[in-house]
């Protein structure tokens, strides 16, 4: 993943970032919404990025931004067929008081 900031991003650098992102995970929706069963389940990636809005990460967080607005619509659009439409969002892992209980340091 290529980032810059805005002001110096070029086309290439949004170009692929709209197709493997954007266009990858529509691509995905479009064919799950078709061929999926009744009751089905669709899970899409964003980030953590869209909400803390990281310095030159404005063209990837965009990019996930999308997918999450595209994320709530297939939802409604699905509703008809029991098909859930949902977006992970992960984050930079943490370690957890059980991950580090009994480890020495």
């Amino acid at each position: 993943m290529k980032l810059a900031k805005i002001a110096d991003s070029d086309d290439a650098l949004f170009d692929q970032q709209i197709a493997v992102n954007l266009k990858g995970s529509f691509n995905a929706m479009r064919e799950a919404g078709k061929r999926l069963r009744d009751g089905g389940r669709i899970v899409n990636f964003s980030t953590s990025v869209v909400g803390t809005r990281l310095e030159t990460y404005g063209v990837y967080a965009a990019t996930k931004s999308a997918i999450e607005t595209m994320t709530a619509i297939l939802s409604k659009e699905m509703r008809g067929r029991h098909i859930t439409v949902n977006a992970v969002a992960p984050g930079r892992p943490r370690p957890t008081f059980s991950f580090t209980a009994n480890r020495p340091s």
